[in-house]
This record gives C-alpha cells, structure tokens and sequence, in this order.
C-alpha cells in the first residue's frame, strides 16, 4: 500500500489517496485506488463479488474500504521517484498473507472486467 496525491482534475487540486501496489511491469508499479465509497458494491451482489472489501480497521484502512480490480492502472517509476523526492509518498504497508487469493476471486468474479482481460490482470497478481 502506498499514499501519494493524485489531482483528479475536479478544483480541488492534489489529495493523498491509498494505492494497493499489484506487482511490476516494465517501468511501471502496477496499482489499484482503494476506495471508502462504497455504497455502489453494497446496492449489487454482483459488483459486491467483484471487489475485495476490508472491514474499518482492518489492515491499514481506518474506514470500510474496497479495492476494485477494475480500476487497475499503470504508474510509471519515475513519476514515484519524483513523489518519493518531494516527500509525497508514503509506505502504508502491506496486505495481510490472504488478499492475493482474495484479489484474485474478485477478478474472477467481476462482471465489469472484461472477460478477455482477466487473464493479463491475474498474471500481475501473480507476480507478488
């Protein structure tokens, strides 16, 4: 888990968010934005299958959070190195021994990956 700030481009400029590092590929640290808001997964079992969610206080997450493996991206290394630089980047931690195999039922279970996608995401997953 890392924290960095990232400008969703919404006025409100730069904001620390959670990050969950996948693994690596290429120059790139291959990370997915943990969410607090989770009212969408809750309203569908489907979608709710389809994330992995934590507890308030589990972990590093002070509030109920889930990590949607839908909302994978890449981050370049250099752009972390320049987080890291300018002391905006902070080591959350990391996960507890069962999120992998939790991640990887999410994935399995999403109904908004796309089918064809699911294997590339679960190869990063297998890298950690």
């Amino acid at each position: 888990m890392i924290r960095i700030p990232i400008d969703f481009h919404d006025g409100d400029g730069p904001t620390k968010k959670l990050f969950v590092v996948l693994g690596h590929e290429s120059n790139s640290c291959i990370c997915v934005k943990a969410t607090s808001k989770i009212g969408v997964f809750r309203a569908s079992d489907q979608l709710l299958a389809g994330v992995v969610l934590f507890k308030a206080g589990e972990d590093c997450f002070p509030l109920e959070t889930a990590i949607d493996p839908n909302n994978i991206f890449a981050m370049d290394y250099q752009k972390l190195r320049g987080y890291f630089s300018r002391r905006d980047f902070e080591l959350m931690g990391v996960l507890g021994g069962e999120f992998k195999r939790r991640m990887a039922e999410a994935i399995t279970n999403s109904v908004t990956i796309p089918r064809l996608r699911k294997p590339r995401i679960l190869g990063v997953l297998g890298g950690l």
